[in-house]
C-alpha cells in the first residue's frame, strides 16, 4: 500500500483530544496511532506518550508515516492483539531483474538453483511476534521497516487464509536519527515491525478501477524464472512491454507500471513492475511467489492504490 495515500498534514499536534470522538474505544483493547513526519521529534514523542497514557491498559502500535489526513494524525481503536517483531534478514534487492545468465555458462553443468526467488523453508525464529497471535486471525496489519519479508513468510505459512496488509513507515534519520520510528506501547522502536492481529470480521475491498490497461489483450508468459518474466508470447518480455506501452505513455511523465496476472485457474493478482533489462529481455515483478508459464498478463499504469477495510 503506497504511503502516498496519507495525503494531508498540519504542523501542530493538539495538547489534548476528545477521547469520545474515537469510535469503539471502550470495547477496544488495541490502539493504532499514525503520525505525519512533518512534525518535530519532540512533538511526536510528546503526543505518543500522551495517547498511550490516555488509553492506559490498552496496547498501542503505530508509526511515523509520510503524511496522514488532517489533522496530521490517525487514531483508531481496534479489538485484537498488538505485537512486535525483531528485524528480519536484509534482502539483497539491487540485483532483481538483472541476474547473470548463469544457466548458459559452460562452467555451470548442474546449477543448484531451481528458481531464483526460492525461499528457505526454515522460519527465522528471530522475527516471530513477541505475543501469541490468534489461531486463525481474519486480519494481520503491520507497520515496519523495509525488510518485513521473513515475517510475512511466517504469516503466509501459518495463516494462509488471513488478509495481510502492511505499510512501510517513513524514513526518519533527519527527524530523530533513527532509520524508522515505530510505536509499540510506550516504546519507540527504530526497526523491525509492529502489528495487529484480529479475529473480528473484516470487509476487505480494493478499488482497482484506477488501473488503466495499456493494451486490450491478455498476453501469455512463455518462460519465467522465479519472479522474473523471461519471455512473453515467445518474445523478449521487456521489449514486448516497450512495444505495447510506448504509444500510451507520455514522454517524461511520472507514472507507475503494474501487471495484472491471471492464473490458469482464473485467479487475478496485481503486482508492481520493479525492473527490467532490455539487453536480456527480462522483467522483474514485485512478488515472492514464482511466476509460471501459461499465466496471462495485462500491463496497466496507475498513480496510487486505494484500499478500504
Amino acid at each position: 500500500m503506497s504511503m502516498k495515500t496519507w495525503t494531508q498534514f498540519t504542523r501542530t499536534l493538539p495538547k489534548k483530544i476528545n477521547l469520545n470522538e474515537v469510535q469503539n474505544q471502550s470495547e477496544a483493547n488495541c490502539i493504532v496511532l499514525l503520525i505525519s513526519n512533518h512534525f518535530s521529534n519532540s512533538k511526536i514523542k510528546e503526543f505518543h506518550q500522551y495517547i498511550y497514557n490516555q488509553f492506559n491498559g490498552k496496547s498501542l502500535i503505530g508509526a511515523v508515516v509520510d503524511s496522514v489526513g488532517a489533522p496530521g494524525y490517525s487514531l483508531t481503536a481496534c479489538h485484537g492483539i498488538g505485537f512486535y517483531s525483531k528485524p528480519g534478514r536484509i534482502q539483497k534487492q539491487k540485483a532483481v531483474g538483472r541476474w547473470p545468465s548463469m544457466f548458459n555458462q559452460p562452467m555451470v553443468d548442474n546449477p543448484i538453483f531451481k528458481t531464483i526467488s526460492l525461499k528457505a523453508q526454515n522460519v527465522n525464529q528471530d522475527v516471530l511476534p513477541n505475543n501469541s497471535l490468534s489461531s486463525n486471525p481474519s486480519l494481520l496489519l503491520t507497520f515496519s521497516d523495509n525488510e518485513p519479508y521473513d515475517l510475512y513468510d511466517h504469516f503466509q505459512s501459518q495463516y494462509p487464509d488471513s488478509i495481510k496488509m502492511g505499510l512501510v513507515a517513513s524514513r526518519t534519520p533527519f527527524l530523530n536519527g533513527n532509520p524508522y520510528t515505530l510505536f509499540y506501547n510506550d516504546q519507540t522502536i527504530s526497526n523491525g515491525c509492529v502489528g495487529l492481529s484480529t479475529t473480528d470480521k473484516v470487509n476487505f475491498s480494493y478499488n482497482d478501477s484506477i488501473f488503466q490497461p495499456l493494451h486490450d489483450d491478455y498476453l501469455t508468459i512463455s518462460k519465467s524464472q522465479g519472479n522474473i518474466i523471461l519471455q512473453i508470447e515467445g518474445s523478449d518480455a521487456s521489449r514486448l512491454l516497450v512495444e505495447k506501452v510506448s504509444t500510451q505513455i507520455q514522454p517524461h511523465s511520472d507514472f507507475n507500471l503494474y501487471i495484472r496476472i491471471k492464473s490458469q485457474t482464473n485467479q487475478e493478482m496485481i503486482f508492481s513492475i520493479i525492473g527490467g533489462d532490455l539487453s536480456k529481455g527480462t522483467l522483474a515483478i514485485e512478488t515472492l511467489s514464482d511466476l509460471t508459464p501459461g499465466m496471462k498478463i495485462q500491463v496497466s499504469n496507475s498513480h496510487e492504490l486505494t484500499i478500504s477495510l
